[in-house]
């Protein structure tokens, strides 16, 4: 029972090197880099790194700390228009989460129980859902500006 906290800190040190939305509209050559850095930053645990023609997979599996996906998607022009992150673990999540909606520089705005708007000039969408696991979306939105902002002025 004494490991539960080190395992969780040391789940969420991985976690502040991949949270946020640091992978939206970068090339998939710099979204390689971080997820490269990062897994050499975490050399002792098991990570893998995959990618297709759209996609770019970051899976942790290790036996220290709980489950991590992290899939980028990205556009026809090689940009990151999403990510996406599923935690089997309701605190990681949480963690992950509340790390998120506390950055100031994005101004986040609740519109409902599971979405949330960046402010205008960043246009990014999270959302949240829990099933059999914890997921958050961060997506590019392509909602047209004026809509945008009417929609988050509403949240407010």
């Amino acid at each position: 029972m004494k490991q539960l906290p080190l395992l969780l800190l040391l789940f969420c040190g991985i976690g502040q090197t991949l949270f946020a939305q640091g992978y939206i509209d970068l090339t998939k050559e710099k979204a390689m880099k971080k997820l490269e850095k990062s897994k050499s930053n975490n050399s002792g645990m098991n990570i893998s790194i995959s990618a297709t023609d759209t996609t770019l997979s970051y899976l942790v599996r290790d036996k220290t700390v709980q489950n991590l996906d992290l899939i980028l998607y990205f556009d026809n022009k090689n940009r990151c228009y999403k990510e996406r992150k599923v935690l089997t673990c309701d605190s990681c999540y949480q963690q992950f989460l509340n790390n998120i909606l506390t950055d100031k520089y994005y101004r986040w705005t609740k519109i409902n129980d599971t979405t949330y708007f960046s402010r205008f000039p960043y246009r990014i969408i999270l959302t949240t859902a829990m099933a059999k696991a914890y997921i958050i979306e961060l997506k590019r939105s392509d909602i047209a500006g004026n809509k945008y902002r009417e929609m988050v002025r509403q949240g407010l």
